[in-house]
């Protein structure tokens, strides 16, 4: 039996499915990071815009978010969306991802949403 250049064949067949599965799994981790970071900066921007009335409550939660995403590392798609309405505030915003692998998604939306601030005086209580 001659096995000449069999292990040679398996190698070359062998890495790139290798290669395809690391960087697969390194874009579903970088994924998973983007997602855990639209969610936070989401948060924190229906929070500020929870208690922060009129058009520069909104602008400052707008700036949180985009300086929050910074920090993180992140990259912003778009500007982030904020607005009022039922009583709630809500925050949208969308993270760009680096793609290691074309056909997977690059980029993440992620929506929260938080009670409006009611501020009253004790009297009326």
């Amino acid at each position: 039996m001659n096995d000449k250049g069999e292990t040679s064949t398996q190698s070359v067949l062998l890495i790139p499915v290798v290669m395809t599965l690391f960087f697969m799994a390194i874009h579903v981790v970088t994924l998973s990071r983007a997602s855990h970071i639209a969610q936070a900066v989401s948060l924190r921007g229906a929070q500020m815009a929870s208690y922060s009335f009129g058009s520069e409550g909104m602008v400052a939660s707008l700036n949180e978010m985009e300086l929050m995403a910074t920090d993180l590392g992140a990259r912003l798609e778009e500007v982030p969306r904020v607005y009022t309405s039922g009583g709630k505030a809500t925050a949208v915003v969308t993270v760009r991802v680096r793609p290691l692998v074309p056909f997977l998604s690059t980029h993440i939306t992620r929506t929260s949403s938080v009670p409006l601030e009611v501020f009253m005086l004790q009297d009326e209580r």
